[in-house]
């Protein structure tokens, strides 16, 4: 019988399809085009190739960005994970209005360029972990988010460590022991293709988002199911 990950019965079902769970955050989206997207792409299309590579639910292209600030999933009513300024009931919509009320109040860092830190495909996802390319961009991300984090009353258990990051695929099934030694062995090879090649990449300015499912993240939440039209790669 196939092993689920978490994932599945929360952000996707078991065939591999995603499961409707919305929620508020906000991003920088990967510049399109720029040579760090396409090998984004090259490393998707690599990992799809992999005889594992079923066991996972690969993203919209679309999709691809850095989390900057996590805000609330509707799903997830936790004090620790919640705003401080509305009553843990309260209705998804009054969190999104909480936050278009205040995320413009907060100026953005000028500059925010990452560099490749560690590329990962055998920990339950397939993504990146990313650093900022100086010590001053990193202190004034972290001042970004402090910011925010009192403007909106959310503050995670990890604010203060929280580790950047570009997701490209969940895991939806745990792999078998051979998988798992054919996927670090893969990881080992993507990881030096990546560092390698991702250079240094200047963001997009911070955006609030809203998202119905993980396949879409725009200035407005779409009606679940996602059509694929919002996809626009």
């Amino acid at each position: 019988m196939p092993h689920y990950t978490r994932e599945v019965g929360l952000k996707f079902n078991s065939d591999g399809s995603a499961r409707e769970f919305p929620g508020n955050t906000v991003v920088c989206h990967v510049p399109r085009p720029s040579p760090q997207f396409d090998l984004l792409i090259q490393l998707r299309d690599l990992a799809t190739a992999q005889p594992w590579g079923r066991k996972f639910h690969f993203l919209p292209p679309s999709s691809y960005h850095m989390t900057v600030f996590e805000g609330v999933c509707d799903q997830i009513r936790d004090t620790a994970q919640w705003t401080s300024k509305l009553p843990i009931d309260a209705p998804l919509e009054a969190v999104d209005a909480l936050l278009r009320e205040n995320f413009p109040k907060v100026q953005p860092p000028i500059k925010l360029e990452i560099k490749p830190k560690l590329f990962y495909a055998a920990r339950g996802y397939i993504g990146m972990y990313v650093q900022t390319a100086s010590p001053l961009i990193e202190k004034n991300i972290r001042a970004y988010r402090a910011e925010l984090s009192a403007a909106v009353g959310i503050r995670a258990s990890n604010h203060d460590n929280y580790g950047f990051h570009i997701t490209l695929a969940y895991q939806i099934e745990h792999f078998s022991p051979w998988e798992q030694l054919q996927a670090a062995i893969f990881n080992r090879r993507a990881h030096r293709l990546a560092t390698g090649n991702f250079g240094t990449l200047k963001l997009n300015t911070p955006e609030l988002c809203f998202f119905a499912d993980m396949t879409h993240f725009g200035a407005t939440r779409p009606d679940f199911p996602v059509a694929e039209s919002f996809y626009e790669i």
